[in-house]
Formats: structure tokens, C-alpha cells, sequence
């Protein structure tokens, strides 16, 4: 069954994504700092498959966040050449084939045709409604009129070209590339022509009416070589009044009536058509024939030269369209120019009707909903969305600058490392709000007013939610939105991150030794590292704090024991003296403490020659004690870029590319862009 996908999906699509990208957490992120199997050169493809979001994290190294100002719709960048064809728009033709460079065949001769909008030099974009029947473009567009006969006006090469908008300065130092133009439809006045532009559309109007047959026998027109150029080369004639005027020789048919019910047009010493009637008697006395017509022609007739043509009809659910037959000298109907495009229309027939002469038909082409320009980019097929990050340095000190990196990838609400954790059960919760709350895990020490939730309870989608009120003391939560599905002891949450750079790579720095006695750790190997710590604390019964004498390679997460401490504690977090724990004291606490400290990771590279280990997939905290792999052994003299940011296989991968090997230095900056094409 023939279906298609429609453009307006297409750009719903694109919308909701921008929308995803103002309203969520969506960072692009960097990975992949070791060569590919396959050799630099060749980067594997890479697939839509279920394990997409672990081969992202896999040795990912840094995320920065992207916002609306880093997006633009774009269109390829098709500059006008002369020379080339240009197809027109056409209401009836499939919009990705007017945006694409292709064959066409007309009257037996195929031809190369670009497709219908061009850019010129100074950066405006002009969309093709009339290519002179598939006549060679010579004459660039320059007008920048939007309204008017000006916006319908052939050119010289008998094209019709429509201004549609102008690119900002901002935008061209931002999105513009080589290939890919930034187009725009705005929302509220910049006091720019794109604004003007969307004002003055006009929609259902008509501003091109194809010639599907040029019928025969036409004899009464007037002159006998037809009108096909643009310039002045018509029969003089006399303005007797505003409704008559006289014709003397120049083949004037004899015979009256010839010419009733056909136009009489006016072209002026630029062969611009001025002026327009309908002939209502056409009479014949001596040498001289005299059109009496239905509306005035207020122009005087020295310096102009009028036209005799078939009459073109229009009918419709739009209102005053007025267009011209214009005949070729073999009495054939060659083209119909637009003297009013007219307004309103969705649909219309033209009919074409003289006193001699059959089979002459004719397709009307109306604009897209709103008119041309009121859109440009639904009317431009901007279905690609550029998105573009940089980069610079170390970013303040939270990334690395001194690396390579060969996947980049764009992650939706990835999680803040460490919030990820099983919520409590809803029997506290109060009966006319308990659809807005949930009841947070008793270790959680993220929660704040404002950050967003997400909640996953094993059925369906997650939900997103933002924190409106946090009881630290109960651990409720409410959120601004009721839940879809209530959570409770079974439901996962976790807090989305929004930090504007995040680390996701710890470093291990350490002193390189000389190459003949250095053991390197091998890519993907397991790192750890153990540490015990006794220092001296003390603390009350039934408490959930002690204070201790000694802080050295304290951190959050690490196992506590000893007399008065209860069983399975962790440290929950530390101020410098005073440890917060998981679980309360079972008595009083007195004398030494044992703390146990074990760290694990995934080894992405160890650079040897700059004495720094890559770990990625990071458990519990490192210090600067000895870590070990399979029998190698090193003490880092520090660690640098600090806790990874985000939780590792939290959020959606939305994009995702592999490329050759991109090296980094602390004074560059990477201008980094991606097409999305929806």
C-alpha cells in the first residue's frame, strides 16, 4: 500500500528534538582516546543496535552540555551559477525532488536541473517560482522587494526568483559552512527583511501557471508573432477614452467580433506589461478596428504597445487572480504571465477561451500554506539540524587538553554519577499529594529544590520530573507533575545532570620511568586500589555522626567499622572532622576506627611517556596510594579532572560517530559540528 512520510513529520520531529534540547539535559560528549582495531584510517561503522549506550560510555572522556543557541536548521549551500537550470516550484512535486539535483526530460531532451532556491554572493536566498521553461538561468537575483508586482517580475532570462530571506551576520560566523546554509523562520520582528518578508506573504496566491498544452489554431491575435521576449515589440494603438481604443493596419482582422472576449495588454518601452482589460466588442469600419473594453486603461498610449491574447479564466475558492496568455507566431499558447497573483486559494482551474483556437489547458501552481516566504524553513526543506560545540582547553581545569579522542556523540539526561538508587516505600507518604511525591533512598544527599528527577518503576518509559519541595528529614520529594505510574521500593531514580562541562575520565598522573623498564597497563584491563585508614574517632549513641582525628584520604562511599559504629556503614558525607554515616550508632563511640577504601576502574590507556592512566568505569574513590592491574604496580604522584560526572549507561544516545583520530593541545579550541537529518 503506498504511503508516505510527510514533510510536516519531518520538521515535527526536528522541533521536538530542539525542544528535548531546551528543555532536558543533552550533552555531546567525546570518547575513544585508544586507536581503533581496524587502523586510524579506517573507523568501523557504527549501528543502531541495544548495546549503543555501553559502546558511548565505553572510554568516554568529557561532556558539555548543548543549548537552543548552539542549533540551527540548515539547508545545503547551492550558490546560483549562470548558466545552470533551476527547477521551479511546483505544488504538485514531491518536495525532496525540488531539493534535489536531478534529470528531467522535457520534449524529449533531458537536462541537469538544480534545485529551486539558490544563495547568491551576498548571502540572501531567493526560491525559483517560474524557470522560463526550463530556459538556462543568466541573470543572478538581486531584487529584495517583498510585495508588489516586483515579487512576480521575470527577469531578463525570463525567471522568477522570490526573496525569502536574508543570513544574519551571527548566524554566518556560527553555522555557515562550505556545504550547509542556517535558515531560520522567525517567531517575533528583528526589524530585518526575514521579518518583512513573513509579513508580507500572501497565502493562496498564484504566481506561476504551467502551459500543459499549447493548443491550436489562435489566429485572432494580435501581433502575428505572438509575445515570447521580454521587451516592447507590439502594434501601436489610440487611446480614444479610458474603455476604447483604435487600431489601424498591422494585420488587424477585418472582420467584427474577432476579438470579443479576448485581453488586450499593454507593454511600456521596457517591455514590462503595464496594464490589462478584457475586449467586450470588437468592431471594424475602413482601415481601423476598435476595441471597446470592460475596465479602463488609464495609461496613455504614446510610448506603449498593446497585445491582443486569448482569454485565461480562473475558478476557484480564491479571490481576483488575473494572468495573461502569451502566444507564440505559430498562434500556439507559449507561456501565461501573473498579472495579480490574487489571494486565497487552495484550489483552481484556468480555462483558456478565444475566438479561434482549441485545446489549450493550463495547471495552476498555488504557493504553500501561508505564501511563499512565510516559512522558510518548511518551505526550504530545512530538515537538518547542525548542532555545534566547542571545545577550548581544559575548559577551566575540569577536562584534559592533552589527549586524542575518535567518537563524538550527542547523550540525552544522562545521570549525575552516584544518584542512581532504589527509592523507599510510599506508607509515610500523605494520602492528597502522595501522586506527586516520592520517597527518596535514606543515603541520598543530592536532592534540591529545582533539579529534575528521573524515576523509571520497571514499566514503560521513565518519567521526568523537576523537584518543587525536598524534606531532607523524611526524604520526600515532590515533584511539579503527578506521576504516571506511582513509585515505590521497587522504582529507580536518579538526578539528571545539568553542569555545563562534566568530566567523565579520571587521570591517574605518575613518574614515567625509562622506556627499557616501564610496564604499561593494557587497554581495558582492571584497575584497583585498596587502603585501610584507623584514624581516631569519637561519637554518641544513636548518633549518625563521629568526628575523627585524622582526614587524609577520607571520601564519601567509603566502609566504616569499629566500637559504637554500626553494622554496614558507609560515609555518607565529610566536612573535614565530622563524618556523616549511612546507619546510626549502635552505642558510643570511642578510640580507633578501621576505614576500607576500594577503588576499581577500567584502564582506557596508560601514556607511559607522559606518566597519566585513563580509567573510565570508576567504583569508589582513588587516591594517591598504589594501584594495581594484573601484577603491574603504581603509585600516582596525583590525580587530575576529579570524580566522573555523569553515571555510566544513564541516559539515551541520540547521535553517534566514529572519525580518524582528533588530537587536542591546552591553547586550542575544537569547533565541533554534527548534521542531524530528520
Amino acid at each position: 500500500m503506498p504511503t508516505v512520510l510527510s514533510s510536516s513529520l519531518r520538521h515535527k520531529n526536528l522541533r521536538n528534538f530542539a525542544k528535548t534540547i531546551e528543555d532536558e539535559s543533552v550533552y555531546f560528549f567525546a570518547s575513544k582516546p585508544t586507536p581503533w582495531l581496524s587502523g586510524d584510517l579506517l573507523p568501523p561503522s557504527v549501528f543502531d543496535t541495544f548495546t549503543l549506550e555501553a559502546d558511548a560510555y565505553d572510554e568516554m572522556l568529557y561532556l558539555k552540555r548543548l543549548s537552543v543557541s548552539n542549533i540551527s536548521n540548515v539547508i545545503r549551500l547551492y550558490r546560483w551559477q549562470a548558466n545552470r537550470r533551476y527547477q521551479e516550484y511546483d505544488n504538485a512535486i514531491d518536495l525532496s525532488d525540488l531539493l534535489t539535483k536531478r534529470t528531467i526530460t522535457v520534449s524529449g531532451a533531458s537536462s541537469e536541473y538544480y534545485p529551486f532556491y539558490i544563495i547568491t554572493d551576498n548571502f540572501k536566498v531567493y526560491k525559483c517560482l517560474n524557470n522560463n521553461s526550463g530556459a538556462l538561468s543568466t541573470t543572478q537575483p538581486t531584487s529584495t522587494q517583498f510585495s508588489g508586482s516586483d515579487t512576480y517580475t521575470s527577469l531578463p532570462d525570463g525567471y522568477i526568483w522570490k526573496y525569502m530571506y536574508t543570513l544574519k551576520p551571527l548566524d554566518a560566523s556560527e553555522f555557515l559552512t562550505t556545504d550547509w546554509f542556517p535558515l531560520r523562520t522567525l517567531q517575533e520582528d528583528d526589524l530585518s527583511d526575514n521579518w518583512d518578508i513573513i509579513q508580507a506573504a500572501v497565502n493562496g496566491g498564484v504566481y506561476n501557471v504551467k502551459v500543459t498544452n499549447s493548443g491550436t489554431g489562435y489566429n485572432s491575435i494580435l501581433p502575428t508573432a505572438g509575445d515570447t521576449t521580454e521587451a516592447q515589440d507590439g502594434f501601436t494603438y489610440t487611446r480614444v477614452n479610458d474603455t476604447s481604443v483604435t487600431i489601424t493596419g498591422q494585420s488587424v482582422s477585418t472582420t467584427s467580433g474577432t476579438y470579443a472576449g479576448s485581453i488586450f495588454y499593454t507593454k511600456d518601452t521596457n517591455g514590462s506589461i503595464i496594464q490589462m482589460s478584457e475586449i467586450t466588442v470588437y468592431s471594424y469600419s475602413g482601415s481601423t478596428g476598435t476595441l471597446t473594453l470592460a475596465s479602463p486603461i488609464t495609461h496613455v498610449s504614446s510610448g506603449y504597445e498593446g497585445y491582443i491574447s486569448p482569454k485565461i479564466t480562473f475558478v476557484g475558492d480564491g479571490f481576483n487572480l488575473k494572468a495573461i496568455c502569451r502566444m507564440s507566431n505559430s498562434s500556439t499558447l507559449s507561456k501565461v504571465h501573473i498579472f495579480d497573483p490574487g489571494f486565497g486559494y487552495s484550489e483552481c482551474v484556468g480555462t483558456v477561451s478565444a475566438f479561434t483556437g482549441t485545446t489549450a489547458a493550463v495547471r495552476v501552481i498555488i504557493t504553500p500554506f501561508g505564501g511563499h516566504g512565510k516559512d522558510p524553513v518548511v518551505e526550504l526543506g530545512a530538515f537538518n539540524l547542525l548542532t555545534k560545540i566547542k571545545f577550548e582547553g581544559d575548559e577551566g581545569g575540569v577536562i584534559l587538553a592533552t589527549n586524542e579522542y575518535r567518537r563524538l556523540g550527542i547523550l540525552n539526561n544522562p545521570l549525575i554519577n552516584g544518584s542512581l538508587k532504589l527509592a523507599q516505600g510510599r506508607e509515610s507518604l500523605t494520602s492528597n499529594s502522595s501522586n506527586f511525591q516520592i520517597k527518596l533512598n535514606q543515603g541520598d544527599t543530592i536532592a534540591a529544590v529545582g533539579k529534575k528527577i528521573y524515576i523509571n518503576s520497571g514499566k514503560g518509559n521513565g518519567q521526568l520530573r523537576t523537584c518543587t519541595a525536598y524534606d531532607s528529614g523524611t526524604k520526600i520529594l515532590t515533584v511539579s507533575q503527578a506521576f504516571d505510574i506511582l513509585p515505590d521500593s521497587t522504582s529507580y531514580y536518579g538526578f539528571l545532570a545539568t553542569d555545563a562541562v562534566i568530566n567523565q575520565c579520571l587521570v591517574l598522573n605518575y613518574a614515567p620511568q625509562s622506556k627499557s623498564s616501564q610496564v604499561q597497563y593494557t587497554s581495558d584491563a582492571t584497575i584497583t586500589q585498596a587502603l585501610s585508614l584507623t584514624p581516631t574517632a569519637t561519637g554518641t549513641s544513636g548518633a549518625s555522626t563521629i568526628v575523627v582525628s585524622s582526614a587524609t584520604n577520607i571520601a564519601v562511599g567509603q566502609s566504616v567499622s569499629g566500637t559504637g559504629i554500626g553494622s554496614d556503614a558507609k560515609i555518607v558525607s565529610f566536612n573535614g572532622t565530622t563524618l556523616t554515616l549511612s546507619v546510626a550508632n549502635t552505642g558510643t563511640v570511642s578510640g580507633a576506627m578501621s576505614i576500607q577504601s576500594a577503588a576499581s576502574g577500567t584502564v582506557v590507556f596508560d601514556d607511559t611517556t607522559l606518566g597519566k592512566i585513563f580509567i573510565t568505569n570508576i567504583a569508589g574513590t582513588f587516591n594517591t596510594t598504589l594501584v594495581s592491574s594484573a601484577g603491574v604496580t603504581v603509585t600516582p604522584t596525583s590525580i587530575q579532572a576529579g570524580t566522573p560526572g555523569v553515571e555510566k549507561n544513564s541516559g539515551n544516545v541520540l547521535y553517534m560517530e566514529n572519525r580518524t583520530p582528533l588530537s587536542r593541545y591546552s591553547e586550542q579550541i575544537e569547533d565541533l559540528r554534527v548534521i542531524i537529518q530528520f
